[in-house]
């Protein structure tokens, strides 16, 4: 208990430190135009960010799962389907709670730090043992494979690995956005709701019935800064990966499959086949497609699961 209370707040820590750098920086409002070092710093604490983001999400799930189902835990789900369930509760439950404050005009940086934190500090005791489930399902793959298809695995799990970190650099971080409806009117509309507290109708009204459920993209703008948003439809992008791997792990004497199929979600994102693509802008991340695509593969994910 010791230990986790430690880690818990070594986290938090870290997190304040986090924001504190990103707020300090302002890429967006006074160095958009920088170059060298500043610009490493924030791509750097912007990556810590994207990751911790990802675990506010699954210690929210995590911490509502065992509220109301205390009783399926993830030894008796699994791994794989544990981590579809919390992320989508954690971030459906985080949106609702956005857009509620969002019509009372409670968007302020403190507002942002009382919802994350909390769960930052949670997260030591939410999950350990999803991080010991997913090492143990590792290694019982590696010793039930051949030693050929355990190098195979291996590989295709550090170039998986790999392609999605460089999916987060491009399109999670790095600012150079093609679609011209990103410029024109997204980060605006993300800017107004962020400087006047709320989601009401603004001088971009008409973005009132597009975006004003996109909660997650508020939260994150209010935690850092307007050019956030995109790290959010990484983590959905993240999951239907996730997602697609549950869904081949069904084949269990075919251990590749599942991870190529992971593989193949980040590459049809990435950098490497998003050039021939018309205009390169079908997977802005700026945009609410991602998540959409996100809910879309989890509503599918449970139909097939609550059918068998």
């Amino acid at each position: 208990m010791k230990r986790k209370i430690l880690y818990s707040i070594f986290l938090v820590a870290v997190y304040f430190g986090v924001l504190i750098v990103l707020k300090y920086l302002d890429v967006f409002g006074i160095r958009f135009y920088s170059s060298g070092f500043p610009v490493i710093v924030y791509i750097l604490f912007k990556t810590i960010f994207a990751f911790y983001f990802m675990v506010i999400l699954l210690t929210a799930g995590a911490a509502l799962q065992r509220i109301i189902l205390p009783k399926s835990d993830i030894f008796s789900v699994g791994a794989s389907a544990y981590i579809i369930a919390c992320f989508f509760l954690g971030a459906s439950t985080l949106a609702l709670l956005m857009f509620i404050l969002g019509f009372l005009k409670a968007y302020y940086f403190a507002t942002a730090i009382i919802i994350t934190a909390p769960l930052v500090g949670l997260a030591p005791f939410m999950l350990p043992a999803l991080i010991t489930t997913v090492k143990a399902r590792f290694y019982q793959i590696l010793k039930t494979s051949p030693t050929a298809v355990s190098l195979i695995y291996i590989a295709l799990l550090i170039i998986t690995a790999i392609v999605a970190i460089v999916l987060l650099l491009h399109k999670g971080i790095f600012p150079g956005e093609l679609d011209s409806d990103v410029w024109m009117h997204y980060l605006h509309y993300y800017k107004e709701v962020s400087v006047n507290g709320g989601i009401w109708p603004n001088d971009l009204w008409y973005h009132f019935y597009l975006s004003k459920g996109a909660g997650l993209f508020f939260l994150v703008s209010l935690l850092t800064d307007v050019m956030s948003p995109p790290i959010v439809s990484w983590c959905f992008v993240v999951l239907t990966a996730i997602i697609v791997y549950d869904l081949l792990s069904d084949h269990r004497s075919y251990p590749l499959w599942p991870l190529l199929g992971a593989l193949l979600v980040f590459l049809s994102l990435s950098a490497i086949t998003n050039q021939y693509v018309t205009d390169n802008t079908t997977s802005s991340f700026f945009k609410h497609h991602i998540v959409l695509m996100g809910f879309i593969a989890f509503a599918l994910w449970c139909g097939i699961r609550f059918a068998n």
